[in-house]
């Protein structure tokens, strides 16, 4: 009996240790999580949590104003250097175009993409933070933390805004994000834009030798005329030839240019040129011709013999030899009818007696020619001409354009 009192005695001094223990351990984990505001705080200030400087608050909102004040610097930079052409003053060889490309387009695609990734976690960071310490509801703090894992979530949760019950607190901070961050995405796909080769040739200025047409001295000697028929085919083989109608280098249209020297550099070459210019016209009022010789072989306007023209055939073109001619000018008179660009007929002069007794008058018209100077631009390789600087047009037939 007394045995089972002293069992029945013992279990409670059991219990009530087992009791006291439990006890013990709820008062302690009460005290801790009392106290834990001001322990932290304490903590931290006697160096149990410590922080690192360059993590705190204010050196990465200086960071983050650093950082973003050289994106603006070297973007306005950019803008002057193009603007002034600055950079065709760096030269690459065509030896190296494919290594210097390659490494310009490396070099900026690390350079932004490294640039970037500081950009958007100390954004990022610094964003979180300020979600964190400003008062809003959780699912605000939630959708603007989430908002920044990348493009794609941003865009996500921005859509999502519509049937969030608050989405009007958290679409200003999900907004935000999602705006930097496509910034963020576009500067990343131009960099590698901002800078590039571009091919070119580089013009130099030399002197090349040209053959071209020669100066002609007039002269009243009509025996030059006569003897050049002699020399001017060997002194002249380098000209175009227009037989048949088949052009030739050196010669466009009514106009011929210089020919360069061959074995010369490829490029373009300015050279001189001379266009042939005849404009014609009638020589009106002319009085009727009559007959100065007995043999019916000549005939002459008047007594001074300004215009002697002898006999000719119907369907024939000849030279008059006349007084009045000047230099490059010569008179001349036809049987067939001779119309203008417009389609005009000039006057006819009678002849008395009849030529052959066929020809009873004939058209008097006088051409002149002029030979403009001009300078063309040709293909030093092929010769071929690209353009005319100064341009000119040839005059149109005009009956009533030269007057005695």
């Amino acid at each position: 009996m007394h045995g089972s009192n002293f069992h029945f005695h013992a279990s409670p001094e059991l219990h009530h240790s087992n009791f006291s223990e439990t006890s013990t351990q709820d008062d302690h984990t009460t005290v801790t999580l009392l106290e834990s505001a001001t322990t932290l705080p304490t903590m931290e200030r006697k160096g149990g949590l410590k922080q690192s400087w360059h993590m705190t608050s204010r050196t990465l909102r200086l960071l983050s104003l650093i950082l973003h004040s050289i994106l603006v610097t070297v973007h306005l930079a950019l803008i002057g250097i193009w603007a002034r052409r600055l950079e065709h003053h760096v030269l690459v060889g065509l030896g190296n175009q494919k290594f210097a490309s390659f490494l310009i387009a490396a070099t900026t695609t690390a350079c932004g993409t490294i640039y970037s990734a500081v950009l958007v976690f100390v954004t990022q960071t610094l964003s979180m933070r300020r979600s964190l310490q400003i008062d809003q509801v959780l699912t605000a703090t939630h959708d603007t933390a989430a908002s920044w894992a990348g493009i794609g979530a941003a865009i996500s949760h921005l859509w999502k805004q519509k049937v969030v019950s608050a989405g009007r607190d958290s679409i200003f901070g999900v907004l935000c994000a999602t705006m930097y961050l496509s910034t963020i995405l576009g500067l990343h796909i131009t960099t590698s834009s901002l800078f590039s080769l571009e091919t070119f040739n580089a013009t130099r200025s030399y002197l090349v030798g040209t053959h071209g047409l020669p100066e002609f001295n007039s002269t009243p000697n009509s025996s030059a005329v006569v003897d050049m028929q002699d020399y001017a085919s060997g002194s002249l083989y380098f000209l175009p030839s227009i037989i048949d109608s088949a052009t030739s280098v050196g010669l466009h249209q009514g106009m011929l240019y210089d020919v360069i020297d061959s074995n010369v550099p490829s490029g373009n070459a300015t050279v001189a040129a001379t266009g042939f210019n005849v404009s014609c016209g009638s020589l009106p009022d002319t009085p009727p011709l009559a007959a100065s010789g007995p043999d019916l072989q000549s005939w002459t306007s008047d007594p001074d013999s300004r215009i002697t023209i002898h006999s000719t055939q119907p369907g024939i073109i000849s030279q008059i030899s006349s007084s009045e001619t000047q230099e490059r000018s010569i008179i001349l008179y036809s049987t067939i009818p001779i119309l203008d660009s417009h389609g005009n007929n000039g006057s006819w002069v009678d002849v008395t007696p009849s030529m052959n007794t066929s020809v009873s008058s004939i058209q008097i018209f006088q051409c002149s020619l002029s030979l403009p100077r001009q300078t063309i631009k040709i293909d030093t390789q092929s010769q071929k001409l690209y353009t005319v600087e100064s341009d000119w047009k040839k005059n149109g037939f005009n009956l009533d354009a030269i007057h005695r």
